[in-house]
């Protein structure tokens, strides 16, 4: 799998496990949070990390820009 994947509640136990399925495949992951600052784990699994808050349709954008799909 190729490509994009920006995946929202990254830091979840579904979504932890989403993460290490989608790296595993071949995609890049782009983890779409709230606060980055609290899951540095993901940086060291290969995730890229994004600040994104559903009240703020500016940060949404951002955090979505690029990908090929979200999840």
């Amino acid at each position: 799998m190729n490509g994009t994947i920006a995946l929202t509640g990254a830091t979840g136990f579904l979504g932890r496990y989403i993460v290490r399925a989608l790296a595993a495949r071949g995609a890049r992951v782009v983890g779409v949070v709230r606060n980055p600052d609290k899951v540095p784990a993901l940086v060291t699994e290969g995730v890229e990390l994004r600040r994104a808050d559903l009240a703020e349709p500016d940060l949404l954008a951002r955090g979505f820009a690029g990908a090929d799909a979200v999840v």
